[in-house]
């Protein structure tokens, strides 16, 4: 965290702006196992999302968009995490391809126009990853969202009135999504003997091992008036999303709210009261 606070502080006194962007990259491992393991330090040694609020807590510095060129980071309790420190955020919920974002179109755009507007520079990021990734032989499955933080504390109020409502129904089911994440696992779950990696080459395996899952497939499977409400939550807070032509596919069956089905939960958050999950932040 401190280490992220000086760069934060340092890039502010050395190159002052009007705006800031800042992005991670690096391996990202959900909610649950934080953001930058690799093989250059122990997988404990992660930011987790407190620390990330720390880091920015104590930069000083307010962004006009916080991006993370990294898998599954787009989770619910990151957007509430960070929302007093930026404008937007721009996560994915899928696991990345190697080839990650792309930054060559983006960046001559801003140059071109340091006036333009975060949203559509937003837009601008989405497009250049799908599109990269789309036809890059490198590239593969990949999805991206333009997130409104304003959106993070009603986006929370609706989750929690839905969890609260369906308690019985989210018990009775494993909600989870099932991708192929190759061999890009966080290292402790290699340890807990969930993958065989020596027979199994392309490394599938559950969200759950992540304790995440989508927000919106639950929503949709749960149908309430609740669900209505966080669907709408949904809808509100991404302002932009768009995806591979396989990942469309494979979210057929919910295909007319897949553009908002960006957030990630963690399970075990909706049986803490209230207070607790504040409480975490």
């Amino acid at each position: 965290a401190s280490t992220l606070s000086d760069f934060i502080r340092w890039g502010s006194k050395n190159y002052p702006a009007d705006r800031n962007l800042l992005i991670f990259w690096d391996h990202g491992a959900g909610p649950v196992y934080g953001f930058g393991y690799d093989e250059n330090q122990a997988h404990e040694e992660t930011l987790t999302m407190d620390q990330m609020r720390q880091a920015l807590q104590n930069g000083g510095i307010y962004f006009d968009v916080i991006g993370m060129d990294c898998c599954i980071m787009s989770s619910m309790e990151l957007c509430l995490g960070l929302q007093d420190y930026c404008d937007y955020l721009i996560l994915s919920e899928d696991f990345e391809t190697g080839i990650g974002w792309s930054y060559t179109g983006w960046l001559k755009a801003l140059e071109d126009n340091t006036s333009l507007e975060t949203p559509e520079l937003g837009r601008l990021i989405v497009d250049d990853m799908v599109s990269a990734n789309e036809n890059d032989q490198d590239g593969g499955a990949a999805t991206l969202a333009l997130i409104d933080a304003s959106y993070s504390n009603l986006l929370y109020t609706a989750w929690k009135d839905f969890a609260y409502a369906n308690e019985r129904s989210l018990l009775g089911e494993n909600y989870s999504m099932h991708i192929k994440g190759g061999r890009r696992a966080h290292p402790v779950l290699k340890e807990k003997g969930l993958f065989d990696w020596i027979f199994d080459a392309n490394g599938d395996y559950d969200m759950s091992d992540y304790y995440i899952t989508d927000i919106m497939a639950v929503a949709q499977n749960i149908q309430s008036e609740e669900s209505k409400a966080l669907e709408a939550a949904l809808q509100l807070a991404v302002a932009y999303f768009a995806c591979t032509s396989d990942e469309a596919m494979m979210h057929l069956s919910t295909a007319v709210f897949f553009a908002m089905a960006v957030f990630n939960w963690i399970v075990a958050y909706f049986r803490f009261k209230e207070s607790e999950i504040i409480n975490r932040w």
